[in-house]
């Protein structure tokens, strides 16, 4: 349930775009003959088989000879046949960035759908400015505010045996805030940039062949990053690591504005290649064009693969975080109790009421109610996530009411990265 609830809340466009249809758009009268000139100047340069723009529109070699997009839906692209054609794509887009504007197509002109295009391409091209139409590109707008990005981190949710799509494992992106002075640091404010197929059955035979034949949509999604915690690391008991990328303020720009590109479209999610570690690599070679990082994955792609590509760049990867799952930390918390705490354990979990025996330091008290607290997530994760008024929320809000009573702080966790079991060396 929590899956869908996820889905429901983070899409990353809001209209229905990825399946709209391209319209003509029209260049002003006055400005035509110099489009043009823009147009026949692009091709004289060959941009349509330029690395960036090949990477921009996700564009590989086909079987048949020239070049096919990966990208699916329709609303990635503004010529009819731009998914196959990357020359005519490419005049389409110049002419697009220079054509007429009305109100309600504000935030759906080329000029707010595709920045990382218009980027790019100005930056090769020099567009006239005072002959670019004004648009107000309020939602692309919102969406880059919201991130406010600092750093890109990719993250590694370890492998999680009770989901077949999960077996090995799964990568997404942290975009990590800005934090303003004087203020601490939460990563749990951060926004997470996800991947994933959209799953339409519960049949596990079906579900293979779907899975390996391309017949689920896959997408690119926002959320924040506490509902990937929620859902990997407390819900699914997953450990997470956090591989920050060393990339520059241009490079952090080109992701942001690529991911919100993306959110234009969708493709047809392969589990053994197309999947959450390829997408994720293609994404970041759209942005940071100086490494090739999808050229290092094999067959099958597998998301450790997208660890040891990016560890393989040479100082692309400037620190590694760890975040222990709930069933580690809870680990952790059981095995420093006493005897006399573990027998109290046992007590708080037939009853949350049970009461503290009379000589037990107050210290041991708020680490006997933090391991309890620990188990119950375990062990009814799913009945807490949904909110449902169950004897363990009631159970879980009366253990929570008596450690608050304490006003003790809990022992820190070591949290430590345990350097044998980091993914990359897998």
């Amino acid at each position: 349930m929590y899956a869908r609830f996820t889905w429901f809340l983070v899409a990353l466009c809001t209209t229905a775009c990825a399946g709209m249809v391209p319209r003509q758009r029209t260049v002003p009268t006055e400005h035509v003959e110099h489009v043009e000139g823009i147009v026949t100047q692009a091709k004289k340069l060959g941009l349509d088989k330029h690395k960036r723009w090949l990477r921009l529109l996700h564009y590989e070699s086909s079987l048949w000879g020239g070049y096919e997009s990966e990208a699916d839906g329709s609303g990635f692209f503004l010529h009819a046949d731009g998914k196959d054609e990357p020359a005519r794509e490419l005049s389409a887009t110049i002419r697009g960035f220079y054509s007429n504007v009305t109100e309600k197509d504000n935030d759906t002109h080329p000029l707010c759908a595709f920045p990382a295009r218009f980027e790019w391409l100005n930056e090769v091209l020099h567009f006239d400015q005072a002959r670019l139409p004004t648009v107000h590109c309020k939602k692309r707008d919102e969406f880059v505010k919201s991130l406010s990005a600092e750093s890109v981190s990719l993250v590694f949710s370890s492998y999680y045996l009770s989901s077949a799509a999960s077996a090995f494992g799964h990568t997404f992106l942290r975009i990590n805030k800005r934090t303003p002075k004087g203020e601490e640091r939460s990563e749990l404010l951060d926004t997470g940039i996800n991947y994933s197929a959209t799953v339409d059955t519960d049949n596990a035979l079906l579900y293979a062949l779907k899975g390996l034949v391309g017949m689920f949509r896959g997408s690119f999604q926002q959320m924040p990053y506490y509902y990937k915690v929620r859902e990997y690391n407390d819900y699914e008991s997953r450990d997470l690591w956090s591989y920050q990328l060393a990339l520059s303020d241009d490079e952090i720009k080109r992701v942001v504005l690529h991911s919100w590109e993306l959110g234009r479209t969708h493709f047809d999610y392969y589990y053994l290649t197309e999947n959450c570690s390829y997408h994720v690599l293609g994404l970041l070679d759209a942005a940071v064009p100086r490494v090739s990082l999808r050229e290092e994955l094999g067959w099958p792609v597998l998301p450790a693969d997208t660890l040891k590509a990016v560890v393989s760049h040479k100082g692309l990867v400037s620190d590694l975080e760890f975040r222990a799952s709930l069933r580690r930390q809870a680990r952790e918390r059981t095995t420093s109790l006493a005897p006399n705490q573990r027998a109290w354990l046992d007590k708080l979990k037939q009853s949350p009421t049970s009461p503290a025996p009379a000589t037990m330091p107050i210290n041991q008290v708020a680490a006997t109610l933090d391991a309890a607290v620990d188990l119950l997530d375990i062990e009814n994760s799913e009945e807490l996530l949904g909110n449902q008024d169950t004897p363990a929320t009631q159970a879980r809000f009366e253990l929570m009411a008596r450690r608050a009573e304490l006003g003790v702080e809990s022992m820190p966790l070591t949290n430590t990265v345990p350097p044998r079991e980091a993914p990359h060396l897998a």
